[in-house]
């Protein structure tokens, strides 16, 4: 029903025709403002989409974990015997100088245990890392042919399939190959769901809900601590925690299948009365779309017309190229970039990410509780990290 209780009559592009308001109204200000957005709807839209980067984490933190269950060095390592002669009574020094020969009433223990050597470990941390290097460079022409829904799709699918490699390995090269695997698929989600939400959020609310992703990030790397810690008891206790990923992105792919195709690329694809009906999907909550005389019609036709003169300046400009991004105006921004993350490297925070229960063994601390406390830590100091960066974005007068 209209304002009014009139019928609507719905076009093939899913608005109501017949508008009688006059069409520079779009062009007024109070449309740009987006306030006919769900942001109810829009929110958890981007909070579930960020799955994605909760299964990066998840995955980055369950490894440091992983390799240091005794049944995992058990059943991939190699064998370190050891015996101590235990409860053996205390050598009198004053009449033997040798007091290795008077130990006596005591008990030779086996103390053997299982290693994975530094090159395996190093082989299993990095090949993850590597497979995100590569599809990372490789996801961007897939999401401008086959779409930012499919894409993530694709990378959910793949990410399932390396983290079920890794937990029903039996061999270490199985295990190898499931990182990388693993790796394929969060390098491609890495880069698709940021853009992904970036497309369907209000201009106003971008960067707020683009940030969500960075907390599911740690948001994974907590919840895979918390699970090693829970399950490094048990014979299969690091199957569970590496079956788990799997759980999480399957759940995460099922989702995505009812998710919405986003509206830019829609339009980029001449596809305007697709995007119309995604963008108030989005906006809105509902699948079917409002009258286009209504006010949120309005501002879901200006919208979309905005997106379509963005595409279409683009064109006119011959679209983007590598050669671009070495303009001084982009690359000295593209320079900031790379600084900024290559300094994040040298805190050493991804070193504790992988290998902290080996750092707390180490120094004699319940390794797997300590880790535990670092990623809660980690996850809750994000919320304060993202409130920071919230703050100054508006000050600086854009978020």
């Amino acid at each position: 029903m209209v304002p009014g209780g009139e019928e609507a009559d719905i076009g093939m592009d899913g608005f109501r025709s017949g508008s009688t308001e006059d069409e520079n109204v779009h062009d007024k200000e109070e449309y740009r403002t987006f306030g006919y957005c769900s942001l109810p709807f829009v929110s958890l839209l981007s909070l579930f989409t960020t799955t994605g980067g909760f299964v990066f984490g998840y995955d980055i933190g369950v490894i440091n974990g992983v390799k240091d269950m005794e049944e995992f060095k058990r059943f991939f390592g190699y064998e370190v015997p050891a015996y101590n002669f235990a409860n053996a009574t205390k050598p009198n020094l004053t009449t033997n100088a040798m007091a290795t020969h008077n130990l006596t009433n005591g008990t030779w223990v086996n103390t053997t245990t299982y290693e994975i050597s530094v090159d395996d470990q190093g082989w299993i941390v990095s090949a993850f890392s590597l497979g995100c290097l590569f599809m990372a460079l490789a996801s961007s022409p897939i999401m401008e042919r086959a779409g930012r829904k499919v894409t993530i799709l694709v990378g959910a699918a793949v990410f399932t399939v390396g983290g079920l490699l890794q937990s029903g390995a039996y061999y270490l090269w199985m295990v190898y190959t499931g990182r990388i695997v693993a790796g394929f698929g969060v390098g491609i989600l890495s880069t698709s769901v940021p853009v992904y939400i970036a497309e369907i959020a209000p201009a106003e609310k971008r960067g707020r809900l683009v940030s969500l992703n960075q907390l599911s990030i740690t948001a994974g790397i907590m919840v895979s601590f918390i699970v090693n810690l829970a399950c490094r008891t048990y014979v299969h206790g690091w199957r569970i925690s590496l079956a788990l990923q799997s759980v999480f992105s399957l759940i995460f792919f099922v989702g995505m299948l009812f998710a919405p195709e986003t509206p830019r690329y829609l339009m980029m694809k001449k596809q305007r009365a697709k995007a119309m009906e995604s963008l108030n999907w989005i906006r809105t909550g509902r699948k079917r779309c409002v009258v286009s005389d209504s006010s949120v019609g309005k501002d879901i036709l200006w919208e979309v017309n905005s997106i379509a003169t963005e595409i279409e300046e683009g064109s006119v400009r011959g679209g983007s190229t590598w050669r671009d991004v070495f303009e001084w105006k982009i690359f000295r921004r593209l320079l900031v970039g790379m600084w900024i993350q290559l300094f994040q490297q040298f805190t050493g925070m991804n070193v504790i990410m992988y290998y902290s229960t080996q750092i707390f063994g180490k120094i004699n601390v319940a390794e797997f509780v300590s880790t535990a406390v670092v990623g809660i830590i980690n996850f809750l100091t994000t919320f304060g990290t993202l409130a920071l960066v919230d703050k100054t974005s508006s000050m600086g007068g854009h978020q």
